[in-house]
């Protein structure tokens, strides 16, 4: 009997020592992120460039961006996202998305959203008639032209004298001692 007692504290140590030996400190586990200074850029129809800062968890983090469209670049300079768009000449609204991605799969990917407002319409109204009839001493005629955008009038006859102010358009033809004749003035 006094090998049971012996036999049963042998045990219990044996238990400790498995116990204390078998558990050691959980490592520390580090949830791989990235944080974007933004997660959306927009431009206006000039186009431009923006910057976004991606921050990665833990620091020097992998990361590498996919996507593209034709109306703008990207480049990637250390931790810093150079977004370059061109100008939208068109009257619709455009988007696109860039994804900043791991390269091994450590964090989930992160959707960046590019978008670009549609260029202003352009409106030019011209206050003139469809035809002007001046006799053979010649004459002019001043119209105005409202337009939200830069404009131009030329004529495409030589005796046509076509000249522009700010808001205001003026023809003139010259005189004409020999038969009748016809021009045409375009404002673009």
């Amino acid at each position: 009997m006094s090998y049971k007692p012996r036999s049963i504290y042998a045990l219990l140590l044996i238990f400790v020592i498995i116990a204390f030996f078998g558990c050691s400190k959980e490592e520390t586990a580090y949830v791989r992120t990235m944080q974007l200074s933004a997660y959306g850029v927009s431009f206006d129809a000039e186009g431009g460039s923006r910057e976004i800062i991606v921050t990665p968890h833990p620091e020097g983090e992998c990361w590498e961006v996919t996507g593209e469209a034709t109306w703008f670049n990207f480049k990637i300079d250390g931790n810093t996202l150079t977004i370059n768009a061109e100008s939208n000449n068109t009257t619709e609204s455009r988007t696109a998305y860039l994804e900043i991605v791991s390269p091994e799969g450590d964090f989930e990917s992160i959707q960046l959203t590019i978008s670009q407002e549609a260029a202003v319409a352009t409106e030019l109204r011209v206050g003139a008639t469809d035809s002007y009839t001046f006799d053979s001493r010649g004459g002019n005629d001043t119209f105005v032209v409202e337009a939200n955008c830069e404009w131009t009038i030329t004529a495409t006859a030589e005796w046509i004298i076509a000249t522009q102010d700010s808001h205001h358009a003026t023809i003139s033809a010259e005189e004409n001692m020999a038969e009748e004749r016809s021009g045409d003035v375009i404002i673009t």
